[in-house]
């Protein structure tokens, strides 16, 4: 995670958020057709951070982890989880064999319990230069020959973890993040994506190419603000460079300090903004005009369409930020970025860290002593009610309704599962307190309409039939109504 207070401080000069969100919707009072999203697309954008099988976690129950991390991932029901090398490098060639074949041990034993996919990285701080690149990209490889990677990624958080430690050898002797030139971290981004592309890695070569984390960090501009370097960009790299094929963010949905440290209406909704409106750690402030040194990449129409990720947002449970709140955040943050438009979002994280300081450790779904937070069974009732068969296609339908005067805290998403039925999702982000009420209004009368309230329980909690219209009221939570036409 970035230092958040310099970024605020930083952020702050190079744009403008406003401070009053649109009621998007409230002009529109007659039914439309709204296209619909599967419900697959959306359980799929849902991953985790966690550890498989290290820093206190292991892939089955243990003495030092009486859960284990399959069960944690089998019981909230989302779809992947980022990982990587990080650690498991090694100079010496009898010592990586042994390295290589523990880490690929344990992800084989957790993609069989849990079905997961993985996104897959370098991770925080690599020192071992294009050898440890490649031993990544061939890790990679194999993962994905056998149907378990959805991407690859590059370095984390290089602002925090620059390569090689401070001081270290970068990327084979050039320096790469921290306070020093970023070159290091471009040429190892440069390879990454080269190499994945080339014969000798032929199962990665459409795999997606997640970039770099927290480059609006970068101290000098190596162009890492582009997926791929436009002519004229004037960058310390060759125009044409390519680095990726989606940004990648950690939009946090909170700050340590200031107005985002306590709740606010729509707070997760506004950070999952692709644009300047964004008032975190978003892709603006990344990829549109760096908030360390201001440097130019994409305009906000550009961002608005260019492929994205997040390979980590959350919130930690402090002050003003119950545990009861988080939830709301965990399931809203997944529905908000979805809805904005990010393929894939991974929530930091899913038990907490035991060998970090104690700031660290109320991010998870579940607390170091496997005991869940509240969120922990939200995320399960949710993906319970949205459970589809993964291995069958679906084309889509539309759905006629409108929310007339919708809120300007009310938002929506139409999801459609294989059996035919419509999943309209409306949450509220009334986090300042409070509650609303909003109509859905349908084009005519559906046969028959489940309620579920998944911050309850994973059953239906009322049944409407031949119904034109449901009223709900609104906090902080979503309602998921399950919709026979």
């Amino acid at each position: 995670m970035k230092n958040l207070n310099l970024f605020m401080c930083c952020a702050f000069a190079v744009m403008s958020c406003s401070s009053d969100f649109p009621t998007y919707n409230d002009v529109k009072k007659q039914p439309e057709p709204v296209q619909a999203k599967t419900a697959n697309e959306f359980l799929n954008s849902m991953g985790v951070c966690a550890g498989i099988d290290g820093r206190g976690e292991t892939v089955e129950p243990s003495a030092s982890d009486n859960m284990g991390s399959a069960a944690r991932f089998n019981y909230v029901g989302v779809r992947w989880m980022r990982a990587g090398t990080e650690g498991s490098y090694r100079s010496d060639p009898v010592e990586l064999a042994a390295s290589r074949k523990k880490l690929m041990d344990s992800m084989y034993r957790f993609h069989e319990l849990t079905g997961a996919k993985f996104s897959f990285g370098i991770g925080s701080g690599a020192g071992g230069g294009k050898a440890e690149l490649e031993f990544m990209l061939d890790c990679a490889n194999e993962l994905a020959q056998h149907g378990m990677l959805i991407a690859l990624e590059g370095a984390n958080e290089p602002n925090n973890f620059p390569l090689g430690g401070n001081g270290g050898n970068g990327y084979d002797g050039t320096p790469g993040g921290g306070g020093d030139t970023w070159l290091g971290v471009a040429y190892q981004q440069r390879d990454l994506f080269e190499l994945s592309r080339s014969s000798k890695y032929p199962y990665l070569n459409n795999i997606p190419v997640w970039s770099v984390s927290t480059i609006g960090a970068m101290n000098d501009n190596v162009g890492l603000q582009y997926l791929t370097i436009p002519d004229g960009a004037n960058t310390k790299m060759p125009d044409g460079t390519r680095y990726a094929t989606h940004m990648n963010c950690h939009n946090y949905a909170f700050q340590n300090e200031g107005e985002w440290a306590k709740p606010n209406d729509n707070q997760t909704w506004k950070h999952s903004d692709p644009t300047s409106n964004n008032p975190g750690d978003g892709p603006y402030v990344n990829f549109g005009v760096t908030w360390n040194k201001n440097f130019k990449g994409y305009t906000n129409e550009e961002l608005a369409n260019l492929p994205r990720v997040v390979t980590e947002t959350g919130l930690k449970v402090f002050g003003n930020f119950s545990e009861e709140i988080h939830a709301s955040f965990l399931m809203n943050i997944y529905l908000s970025q979805f809805k904005r438009g990010w393929s894939n979002t991974a929530i930091y994280i899913l038990r907490d860290r035991v060998d970090e300081d104690p700031i660290n450790i109320t991010y998870g779904m579940f607390r170091g002593d496997n005991t869940k937070r509240p969120a922990a069974d939200c995320i399960r009732n949710m993906t319970t009610i949205l459970a589809d068969d993964a291995n069958t296609s679906l084309n889509p339908g539309t759905l006629t309704y409108v929310i007339p005067n919708q809120p300007s805290v009310v938002h929506d998403l139409l999801l459609q599962k294989t059996n035919g039925k419509y999943y309209l999702i409306v949450w509220g982000e009334k986090y300042s307190g409070g509650k609303v009420n909003a109509t859905v209004q349908f084009g005519q009368k559906v046969k028959k309409v489940n309620v579920y309230s998944p911050r309850e329980s994973a059953d239906a909690k009322q049944t409407m039939e031949n119904t034109d219209a449901i009223t709900m009221t609104y906090t902080t939570n979503p309602y998921i109504f399950e919709i026979e036409p």
